[in-house]
């Protein structure tokens, strides 16, 4: 189901969100859907994803590496809001969302969660560290490099690592998915220092 909802190619300075008639709208960097309280768009070293519920898929295309990707008040009904961000960010962030899937190919400085239950978040590439805040029920899936990750006032965090002979860098969140997994590994309080081996 995840691989078809990702099939979209493309990217550059267009928002994209794919609707339930199948189809795709885009818009220019800038716009947002008035009236819905939905965002998606880049704007300076900023690409916003907000308000999106209803089991959407919502595409982020960050036109640089120094670009931060902020997912906020997402949420499905069966973990069925997916938000796809296509390339390298700066940071991930996603905040007071629940019953979704994030998916981001590469992190170059961290991810940070907060405020989220049943959250998915499947990360490509490298992704150094991780941070969860007064998060429920998360999944982290990444390469196996594991990140390290530090958690406050958290429960039922999961790390699972993915296997895979290729290059982490050039591995993406959809690599991930496909890829073999290790036995999910629970990380309750405090924190859980990554391995950067194989």
């Amino acid at each position: 189901m995840l691989e078809g909802a990702l099939g979209i190619q493309g990217g550059g300075s267009k928002s994209m969100t794919q609707h339930g008639t199948g189809g795709y709208a885009s818009s220019r960097v800038g716009a947002n859907n008035m009236g819905t309280g939905q965002m998606n768009h880049e704007e300076g070293r900023m690409w916003s994803v907000q308000g999106y519920t209803n089991d959407e898929t919502v595409h982020a295309y960050p036109t640089s590496g120094m670009v931060d990707v902020i997912v906020r008040r997402c949420s499905g009904n069966k973990l069925q809001t997916i938000v796809a961000s296509h390339g390298p960010c700066h940071y991930l962030l996603v905040q007071g969302c629940s019953k979704m899937v994030v998916l981001a190919d590469t992190a170059n400085k961290s991810v940070h969660l907060s405020d989220c239950n049943m959250v998915d978040v499947i990360i490509g590439g490298v992704c150094p560290d991780v941070v969860l805040e007064r998060c429920r029920t998360v999944r982290l899936t990444t390469t196996s490099r594991s990140p390290n990750i530090r958690t406050v006032d958290c429960d039922q965090i999961y790390l699972q690592t993915s296997k895979s002979n290729r290059d982490p860098l050039t591995v993406t969140a959809e690599d991930v998915m496909d890829a073999p997994k290790n036995l999910p590994m629970t990380v309750d309080k405090g924190h859980v220092a990554g391995s950067q081996g194989q």
